[in-house]
C-alpha cells in the first residue's frame, strides 16, 4: 500500500471519530451538517447517538484494516440519499447551481463520493483511478471545489471574515485560494494531473485545518460550529492523500 493511501485512510478515519464525537456531546446528527428534514421527526438524539456509534465502528475498521469496505459502501450510500434526495425534494440543490450560498449539500456529496471511492482501496487489488468508485470520489469531490472556488469570488467579503486575524492580506488570500480550489477540481478529473491536484488540494486544506478552523474554533465561545469546520477539513485532506495514492499505486501496477 502507498504510504499516502495508508496516511489518509487514518486521517479520514481519526477525523470521524472526533466529528462523532463532537456528535454524541451534542445530541444531534451533524456530520456533514444535514439539511432540515421536510416533516417532523421524533428521536433525534437516539439517531444521533446509534449513527455515531455506527460512524465509529466504520472509522476503526478502516483504521485496523479490517473488512471495511461494506461499511463505507453503506454510510456512502445513507449520505448520498439524506444529502442528495432530501435537498433536491427541499428545492435547496437547485437554490446551489444558482450559486446561491450553499455549499452543504454538494460538501456532503464529496463526502459521499470520498467514501465510495475508499471502500475501494480495501478491494484485493488496487483500484484504477477509472474505477466506478474512484472516479465517482473524484467527481463529486471537483464539483464540490468547483462551487466552493466560484463562491469565493462571489462572496469575497464572507470568506475574508473567516480568516484568523494573525493572517495577513485576507483579500489576496481569499481570491489564491478560490484559483486553488479551481485549479484543484478541474486537476482531479485529469489523469494527467490527477496527482499532483489530489496530493496539492490535500496539503492545503491540511493547512486550512491547523491555520485556520482550529484557532477559529479555539476562540469562539460555544463553538461546535467551528469545531465542525475543524474535522470536516482533517477529513477531507485524509480523502484528498488516499486519492494521490490511488493514482500513485496505478502508476505501480
Amino acid at each position: 500500500m502507498h504510504s499516502l493511501l495508508r496516511a489518509g485512510r487514518y486521517i479520514f478515519a481519526i477525523a470521524l471519530i472526533a466529528d462523532s464525537i463532537l456528535q454524541i456531546r451534542i445530541g444531534e446528527f451533524i456530520i456533514c451538517r444535514p439539511p432540515a428534514w421536510p416533516f417532523h421527526f421524533n428521536g433525534s438524539a437516539i439517531w444521533a447517538y446509534v449513527s455515531a456509534g455506527i460512524f465509529i465502528i466504520t472509522a476503526l475498521s478502516v483504521i485496523i484494516n479490517h473488512k471495511a469496505a461494506m461499511p463505507l459502501l453503506l454510510l456512502s450510500g445513507a449520505l448520498l440519499i439524506l444529502y442528495a434526495v432530501v435537498p433536491f425534494l427541499k428545492g435547496t440543490v437547485m437554490d446551489a447551481f444558482k450559486l446561491q450560498f450553499r455549499t452543504n449539500e454538494f460538501k456532503c456529496l464529496a463526502m459521499s463520493g470520498g467514501m465510495f471511492m475508499l471502500a475501494a482501496t480495501f478491494a484485493k487489488q488496487a483500484p484504477s483511478p477509472n474505477s466506478l468508485p474512484v472516479l465517482s470520489g473524484r467527481v463529486l469531490l471537483a464539483l464540490f471545489f468547483l462551487i466552493a472556488g466560484i463562491q469565493h469570488f462571489q462572496y469575497v467579503e464572507f470568506v475574508e471574515s473567516l480568516i484568523p486575524a494573525f493572517i495577513p492580506a485576507h483579500e489576496f488570500w481569499t481570491y489564491f485560494t478560490a484559483i486553488a480550489l479551481l485549479a484543484g477540481g478541474i486537476g482531479i478529473l485529469i489523469n494527467k494531473t490527477l496527482y499532483p491536484a489530489a496530493l496539492l488540494s490535500g496539503i492545503m486544506i491540511f493547512c486550512w485545518f491547523g491555520m485556520l478552523h482550529i484557532p477559529r474554533a479555539m476562540i469562539t465561545p460555544k463553538g461546535d460550529d467551528e469545531w465542525k469546520g475543524v474535522f470536516e477539513s482533517l477529513a477531507f485532506s485524509g480523502l484528498f492523500f488516499a486519492m494521490a495514492g490511488i493514482k500513485r499505486l496505478s502508476k505501480k501496477s
